[in-house]
């Protein structure tokens, strides 16, 4: 054997994915295929920073293209690929079938990823919409484009996967006659801003750039002011930064080109604002996003959203029913609905994926009916091992009118407190619990932040205090589901898109 045979599968065969990429002295040159092999890291735009390894189970979308131009190598369009468990780092792809192979005649191809996979893209466009900084989901978007002049005689890629938008961050310092405490509670905007784009996966550029809005920034958690993830752009005399201190009773303005000309794809900008009692002076500096922080095994952790399958990759139809005990059914990052029934009757409840013109994706529709309690009565998504720490859900969400939605997070094993929840940041209901967020329904979509703390839990989420509550068990955060469900049963509907979870730091 001059050579060992190369297979790039997943599952079982993955371990064999990585040994080699050649064939036995028998088989015909000619005739053999030669997988790309894959894998990737999460780079800031720092090009002296070490990139960080992808965590298993994301899914990257894949294109092969002829060398230095635009034209697809056929079939290789947005093929789905996932990370891999063992080894760490690689891509392999979701379907086995659908493995990258290069040129047989040796000719060079360029090969670009991006994430997170999105199917339903038109002509290679991927939307984008910064118009609200607080959709944790607008802002997870990393594409690669390095992959340049491989073929089967080079075929290993190692992609650098980056953002490609820019962040401005406004930090608000106390000046003469001006005490911390007075900077507190700013809001801050920016004018004159583009709001939405589509970023051409092909050319690796920003097309058909629209709406133009003022943007709310959102505010910073270890100090005063706030920042905001914005589309790359040449600035102008509209762009001007509002900053409102309502301890103050004082609203500032300041034009952005003072000292930035332009904002650069995957920099951060931040403009440190020295507040007096009549003015406000502003120095800027220039630096790479530096965001990803390092993890177990150096895995890319920062704000990364921990809802592995996201509502917009779906697929069409009815949801998996979990019966009367869904706990012990569902696997990690399946999508569900339950009541308390030993079999689906989808006259009382039921969760059906649909599309959603008005967004532009596959969203969650629940129909509720007939009788019962909101935490028995629920959908819902299954997750493993949280830390002892807080966690915020940011989702899109719009139903009936004026009723309200709860969210509740149950530890799924049953024995372990019983049916205990982990405590909501802030209380909810006229009893103060706190075994529960609740959001006011509209019949348009509203994002809602619900924060909870991993570290402590309550009996279940009706009728129990803060004060109630107990540690968090290692049982309980290794195994734990999300609920939403209605305060009250009498046909009503709700509607769940852009969801995701990040640990707060």
């Amino acid at each position: 054997m001059k050579n060992k045979l190369f297979h790039i599968i997943t599952g079982m065969f993955i371990a064999s994915f990585f040994c080699g990429c050649e064939n036995s002295d028998a088989e015909d040159s000619q005739l053999e295929q030669i997988p790309a092999v894959l894998s990737g890291k999460a780079y800031t735009f720092d090009p002296d920073a070490e990139g960080e390894i992808w965590k298993a189970g994301k899914f990257v979308g894949m294109y092969m293209l002829k060398e230095n131009t635009s034209e697809c190598v056929a079939p290789y369009q947005n093929v789905q690929y996932q990370t891999t468990v063992e080894p760490l780092g690689y891509f392999t792809p979701t379907v086995k079938e659908d493995v990258l192979y290069y040129p047989q005649d040796g000719s060079k191809v360029d090969i670009i990823a991006y994430y997170p996979w999105k199917e339903d893209l038109r002509d290679n466009r991927y939307p984008l919409n910064v118009g609200n900084q607080a959709a944790a989901a607008n802002f997870s978007f990393l594409y690669a484009g390095n992959g340049k002049g491989v073929s089967k005689d080079n075929n290993r890629v190692t992609f650098e996967l980056r953002p490609v938008l820019s962040e401005v961050v406004f930090k608000l310092i106390a000046g003469d006659g001006v005490t911390d405490q007075y900077l507190e509670e700013s809001v801050i905007t920016v004018a004159g801003m583009n709001t939405k784009a589509d970023f051409n996966l092909v050319s690796g550029q920003f097309e058909a750039v629209t709406e133009v809005k003022d943007i709310s920034f959102v505010a910073l958690e270890d100090a005063n002011g706030a920042s905001g993830q914005v589309f790359p752009a040449v600035m102008d005399d509209s762009h001007v930064a509002s900053i409102r201190l309502p301890k103050m009773n004082r609203e500032y303005q300041w034009n952005l080109t003072e000292e930035i000309s332009e904002l650069k794809p995957g920099m951060r900008y931040t403009c440190s604002v020295t507040v007096g009692l009549n003015k406000i002076e502003v120095v800027t500096d220039e630096e790479p996003i530096g965001d990803w922080g390092n993890g177990s095994n150096n895995e890319v952790a920062g704000s990364e959203n921990l809802i592995g399958t996201l509502i917009e990759d779906l697929p069409l139809g009815t949801m998996v029913y979990g019966l009367n005990d869904p706990l012990g059914k569902m696997e990690e990052g399946t999508w569900f609905y339950t009541r308390n029934n030993a079999t689906p009757d989808e006259s009382l409840l039921k969760s059906v994926v649909e599309r959603d013109e008005t967004i532009g994706h596959n969203v969650i529709h629940t129909t509720y009916i007939g009788k019962g309690s909101w935490f028995t009565y629920y959908m819902g998504y299954r997750m493993k091992n949280a830390k002892r720490t807080k966690y915020r859900i940011t989702l899109k969400v719009k139903g009936t009118d004026g009723k309200n939605l709860r969210c509740f997070i149950q530890n799924a094993n049953g024995t372990d407190l019983n049916t205990a929840v982990f405590v909501a940041s802030d209380k909810t209901g006229s009893g103060g619990y706190n075994g529960f967020r609740q959001v006011n329904l509209k019949d348009t979509y509203q994002v809602q932040t619900l924060d909870f703390d991993f570290s402590k839990m309550v009996k279940d989420p009706f009728g129990h205090t803060a004060d109630e509550s107990r540690e968090a068990t290692d049982k309980a955060l290794a195994d734990f589901y999300i609920g939403f469900g209605y305060n009250s049963v009498a046909n009503l509907n709700f509607y769940i898109a852009e969801i995701s979870m990040t640990e707060l730091k």
